[in-house]
């Protein structure tokens, strides 16, 4: 799934909102992650669908500043089958910069809170940072594309778990 992910990405390219003019944008995610628990040899992956809302702010023709808050349904286990991974919500403020009219960079840095069921210790919601990288594309002046990696880090029930993330969305600008 991350190389289909990656794969079209490549082929599209893509960032948050269209044409570095300031404004809200509202989006969705389609991601793939991977989770590693801290000491334990238990890893889980899946996969996610999610929706984006944000605001862009641009500091002049080629900076932006961006802040953004998502919420992902996830679909995924352990390779022990005993946690399954089921939201993960959050906000980001990221800062970026046009390489060309129309491609971007961004990175961002923000907070985030996981849930999982275990079948010993139920429903868990743990708390994390996020921190990422993205590149985007705008297709129009309100239509773009992107790709973004993320990484989340929780001290969770069990000990440090961390996630990569990567996600390929769109979104619309107003």
């Amino acid at each position: 799934m991350k190389k289909l992910l990656f794969l079209a990405c490549i082929a599209l390219t893509g960032p948050a909102w269209a044409q570095n003019q300031n404004g809200f944008y509202l989006g969705a995610d389609l991601s793939t992650f991977d989770t590693d628990f801290e000491n334990l040899t238990v890893t889980g992956d899946g996969s996610g669908i999610g929706l984006h809302a944000g605001y862009r702010y641009a500091v002049d023709d080629t900076f932006f500043l961006e802040g953004e808050v998502f919420a992902t349904a996830l679909d995924g286990d352990t390779n022990t089958g005993n946690t399954e991974f089921k939201r993960f919500v959050g906000a980001t403020l990221g800062a970026g910069a046009y390489v060309t009219d129309t491609l971007s960079g961004l990175v961002f840095v923000g907070i985030a809170n996981v849930r999982s069921e275990n079948v010993t210790t139920g429903r868990a919601s743990d708390a994390g940072t996020v921190f990422g990288l993205g590149i985007g594309y705008d297709l129009t002046p309100a239509h773009s594309i992107g790709l973004r990696y993320s990484k989340i880090s929780v001290d969770g029930t069990f000990g440090d778990v961390d996630s990569d993330i990567v996600g390929l969305r769109y979104s619309f600008g107003f």
